[in-house]
């Protein structure tokens, strides 16, 4: 048995518990003096948790005296006292901070060693997920201007980072292989092979002045880009040519701030929402409005996703009146209306289900992301706490949830318990679930 001592340098002495001499090499890497410290089981070996006025939680082996994984960080402040416990079987480690704020930490994947990889050296601020050879990867773009490919299941990097500037991504398949579709700020579409991050095509002026937000489909065989745009317009893109296949659909009196694609009666179609508060749905086959814009919202649509209902295809939007709406897309009606604790126009959103056939909104503000469930309006399950801001997050094609939050990428996977489980990504290392 062992005790623990704080020293005034950071380090943290390990004590004999009975004889009370050191024992073996202190605990070093803290740059401040440590204020809290505990113990806990996992599995065969047993993890120190130490808190510092350096702003961190550290993790570590006391067989080996290894910290385990990188330093746990969100607090933005001192973090003054930590305790442990096990959930579930779970290690995890509560820590409260000057921040005024109490994270939960789950240790699981810290004992593993943690993860120390290369990737993005800034923030990720776009995010998009398709199929590369039968496995789903996650692509995503950063503003170190950089792209990369990665693997959903294990969470390594599959290609070398391409040097693009992009602002907003999507995928698409042209001629039987992926593709990554990119605008950046001069509102230019670019069209890259993601495993070799070149271009596919020449690239195109979109001439939206800038490109808010872009989706998919697949037009009589055609892979077309669906961009919204500065411009209040909609532009349809001929990925296999570049070109635009019609004149820009007009309707909105505002910026188009995002769309999503799915297929109605057999037709693809776009749905859209925009500063003007509306939401409106586009036959991508004629390039017309279909009937009158969905009202609802009293203040921007900020988020678009599809999803499916039992009656066929449903889009969900996000206001930044902090509201959620679910909207039956054969019949145009308003089936569900949620409200949120929070508005604002930050935040993305996606769709996917559990194993039970839930239909869940992950929703993020800030560093957290929310699960709504569709049907009743009601968390699906517990708050996940990030420690930096989520900019981007997506449903990943095996159903995990893809989530971007600083220059870092993890994958949630929602249980039919209601549990989040973290499968890869930093946020094994450095999430915290708030309870």
């Amino acid at each position: 048995m062992v005790s623990l001592a704080a020293e005034p340098d950071g380090t943290v002495t390990v004590l004999d518990a009975v004889e009370g001499w050191p024992s073996g090499r202190p605990l070093t890497g803290h740059t401040e003096r440590v204020c809290a410290m505990d113990t806990v089981p996992a599995g065969q070996a047993t993890l120190a948790v130490t808190a510092s006025l350096d702003q961190t939680v550290r993790v570590w082996d006391l067989e080996t005296r290894m910290q385990q994984g990188e330093p746990l960080t969100g607090h933005t402040g001192q973090v003054w006292d930590l305790d442990t416990t096990l959930v579930e079987g779970r290690p995890v480690a509560l820590t409260a901070g000057e921040d005024r704020t109490v994270r939960m930490w789950d240790l699981t994947q810290v004992h593993g060693g943690g993860r120390h990889r290369s990737g993005h050296t800034g923030a990720v601020v776009a995010l998009t997920t398709t199929i590369l050879d039968g496995k789903p990867v996650a692509i995503t773009a950063g503003s170190d201007k950089t792209v990369r490919t990665w693997d959903v299941a294990t969470g390594q990097q599959v290609t070398d980072a391409s040097q693009t500037v992009a602002a907003v991504m999507t995928t698409a398949d042209v001629d039987g292989r992926p593709v990554v579709v990119t605008a950046g700020p001069d509102a230019t579409l670019h069209i890259l092979d993601p495993v070799s991050g070149r271009e596919v095509r020449s690239a195109t002026p979109s001439h939206h002045g800038r490109v808010l937000a872009m989706a998919t489909a697949n037009l009589d065989g055609v892979p077309v880009a669906v961009t919204a745009g500065s411009d209040r317009t909609v532009g349809v893109w001929d990925l296999n040519t570049g070109k635009a296949l019609c004149e820009p659909l007009t309707g909105h009196s505002s910026r188009v701030t995002a769309v999503a694609t799915t297929v109605l009666d057999g037709r693809p179609v776009a749905v859209t929402g925009g500063w003007d508060k509306s939401v409106r749905l586009w036959d991508l086959t004629t390039g017309r409005q279909i009937d009158g814009p969905l009202t609802g919202h009293t203040d921007w649509v900020t988020s678009v996703a599809t999803a499916t209902l039992p009656s066929g295809p449903a889009a969900v939007t996000k206001g930044r009146d902090g509201t959620v709406c679910l909207w039956d897309l054969s019949s145009m009606a308003q089936v569900g209306s949620h409200e949120l604790t929070e508005s604002g126009a930050s935040g993305a959103i996606a769709v996917s289900s559990t194993d039970d056939g839930r239909l869940v909104a992950a929703i993020s503000h800030d560093n957290t992301v929310r699960f709504l469930d569709l049907a009743t309006g009601r968390r699906a399950t517990t708050d996940y706490l990030l420690p930096l801001p989520v900019h981007a997050l997506t449903a990943a094609p095996n159903g995990d949830l893809v989530v971007a939050f600083g220059p870092e990428v993890a994958v949630l996977r929602l249980q039919a318990s209601g549990a989040v489980e973290v499968t890869q990504g930093a946020a094994a290392t450095s999430g915290a679930v708030h309870p």
